[in-house]
């Protein structure tokens, strides 16, 4: 065995990937491009796949976890000469459910190269994902209503996916609420529907049989268009106050 496909079995003289995006700053279904760079080591080395991940960080009292959120195959199967450069350009939608960038949450993207006997190189690069704009919408007329955000937690067990988890924003209910509501939780899914759900007070009507018998939370799924938006989006807060008002009856 040629030297240099010894020292690639063992990491040095390898190949190497190295992806290039188009910008560091992205909203939920927005198209990402970039390019992966792969330079060839000292040997001939076969490239049985490139792939891309797209890694969520979830940081919770010191510690983190590392979260595969969606895959992205690029290329299979071919051969990089020693000092060669190979370019693969990538195109793709950002999943509309993927996690926003907050203290407690980070998105990067890992790219690896799986290659024949040899240490598989990687690149990290970390991106900013804010909301989509119809999902801003929902959040901005919840604050238009007084609702105060206060927690953005991950949610592992409530919600139905296929998703690692779903990433939940909780609100503090304001003054003409809080007799009926203990807090609203709102969550999107990968369609980008919005989930609210409504955790109410045993202090309303059949509060304490309601939380005694687990009944205090209820989810109501909705989908926002662009009507709704209309009018400084005035018809989503009708709908959005509509759906919390009813609860104060429930």
């Amino acid at each position: 065995m040629a030297i240099g496909k010894i020292l690639a079995s063992f990491g040095m003289g390898a190949a190497k990937v190295d992806t290039i995006l188009e910008k560091p700053h992205y909203y939920q279904g927005e198209t990402v491009k970039g390019e992966v760079v792969v330079e060839g080591g000292m040997a001939r080395q076969t490239i049985d796949q490139i792939y891309l991940y797209l890694v969520v960080r979830w940081k919770k009292e010191g510690l983190s976890r590392n979260h595969v959120w969606y895959e992205f195959p690029l290329l299979d199967g071919f051969e990089i000469e020693p000092g060669a450069t190979k370019k693969v350009p990538f195109q793709f939608e950002l999943p509309l459910d993927a996690p926003i960038t907050t203290d407690d949450f980070e998105v990067y993207f890992k790219t690896g190269a799986d290659i024949d006997n040899a240490v598989d190189p990687t690149d990290k690069d970390y991106i900013q994902v804010s909301l989509h704009r119809r999902a801003q919408a929902v959040f901005d007329n919840l604050k238009k209503m007084g609702f105060e955000p206060k927690a953005v937690e991950a949610e592992f067990t409530k919600y139905k996916t296929e998703r690692p988890f779903v990433q939940e924003f909780a609100f503090r209910p304001p003054q003409e609420y809080r007799y009926y509501l203990d807090e609203v939780e709102l969550a999107f899914t990968e369609t980008g529907e919005a989930i609210l759900e409504v955790d109410r007070s045993d202090r309303g009507p059949n509060g304490a049989f309601d939380e005694r018998f687990g009944l205090d939370e209820t989810k109501l799924r909705f989908s926002v268009t662009e009507e709704d938006l209309e009018d400084d989006a005035a018809p989503l807060q009708k709908k959005i106050r509509q759906i919390i008002e009813r609860y104060k009856e429930v």
